[in-house]
C-alpha cells in the first residue's frame, strides 16, 4: 500500500488471508500495509481514519497520496 507512488495502480489484494476471526468476532475492515502493520476499523470512516493516522505517524512522506476511495479500495473484511 504505502511504498507505492500515489499515481501507480494499486497492488491486488491477496486473494487469501491467513487471519481467521472467530464467529464471536466482529467483521472488522482491515488495510494490510507492507510495514507489517494491520490498520482496521469498524466501519469505512473509521478505517479510513485510522490509515490516514498510521501514513502520518509512520510514513509522513506519503501523506495526502492515497484518496479515501483508494483506502477503501485496500481493504477487506476480517
Amino acid at each position: 500500500m504505502f511504498g507505492y507512488a500515489a499515481e501507480a495502480a494499486l497492488p491486488p489484494m491477496p486473494e487469501y488471508c491467513s487471519c481467521h476471526p472467530t464467529i464471536e468476532e466482529a467483521q472488522v475492515k482491515v488495510v494490510h500495509c507492507p510495514c507489517g502493520t494491520n490498520v482496521e476499523g469498524e466501519t469505512e470512516d473509521a478505517l479510513v481514519e485510522n490509515v490516514q493516522a498510521h501514513i502520518a505517524a509512520d510514513h509522513p512522506d506519503l501523506v495526502g497520496k492515497y484518496s479515501r476511495e483508494q483506502i477503501v479500495e485496500m481493504a477487506h473484511e476480517h
